[in-house]
Formats: C-alpha cells, sequence, structure tokens
C-alpha cells in the first residue's frame, strides 16, 4: 500500500538532525529584569492555588474533628 506523505513524516521524525540543530543553537539570554519577573509571574499564579488547598486541608481537617 502506497503511503503519501511518508517523507514528510520521516523529516518530521528524523531525532538526529533535530539534536544536532538544537546543539548548534545559541541558548537564550536573559535580559536585565527577566528573572524577577518569572518569580513575581510564578507568586501571582501558584500563590492562590496553595493558599486555597491549604485552605480546603483546614477545612476538612476541622470537619473530621482534628482541633479538638
Amino acid at each position: 500500500m502506497w503511503f503519501f506523505g511518508k517523507r514528510k513524516i520521516d523529516r518530521l521524525l528524523d531525532v538526529k538532525e533535530l539534536e544536532k540543530k538544537r546543539d548548534e543553537e545559541e541558548p537564550l539570554k536573559l535580559e536585565k529584569g527577566d528573572l524577577p519577573a518569572m518569580l513575581i509571574a510564578a507568586l501571582i499564579v501558584f500563590g492562590p492555588v496553595v493558599i486555597g488547598a491549604m485552605i480546603v486541608i483546614t477545612l476538612l481537617a476541622a470537619l473530621f474533628g482534628a482541633f479538638r
């Protein structure tokens, strides 16, 4: 059975060529202020989730009588 697009799939799955391209690329350079911005963004995203999880755990503990 003839499979159309086999070359395209072979080209996409050529791992050695992709690794060679990746190794030739320069690593990304962070600009001044990028790291603090990433940390602030992480706190904005994960902070409410952590606080919510702590509230749920505390309410479950209170519901099952852990604070008696």
